[in-house]
């Protein structure tokens, strides 16, 4: 993924966090973190973002699925 780098910006709504109805849709909040980590082999990368008192993590897939070692 282009622009994929430690510190980037990065808007999401969190998997975790169940919405308000709205129009008889879920509507999540969207966040914008940062980048703050990137598997190795470029697997994955990790975004943080401030909520309230907290901070939010969650991983994002990054790639093909090969379903093996092979990404």
């Amino acid at each position: 993924m282009p622009g994929i780098k430690v510190g980037a910006p990065y808007v999401f709504s969190p998997s975790a966090f169940a919405g308000e109805k709205e129009d008889g849709f879920i509507v999540r909040p969207k966040l914008t973190g940062k980048i703050t980590w990137i598997h190795p082999k470029g697997r994955f990368f990790l975004v943080e973002a401030p909520r309230h008192k907290h901070i939010i993590r969650e991983c994002f897939y990054m790639g093909k699925r090969a379903g093996n070692d092979e990404i």
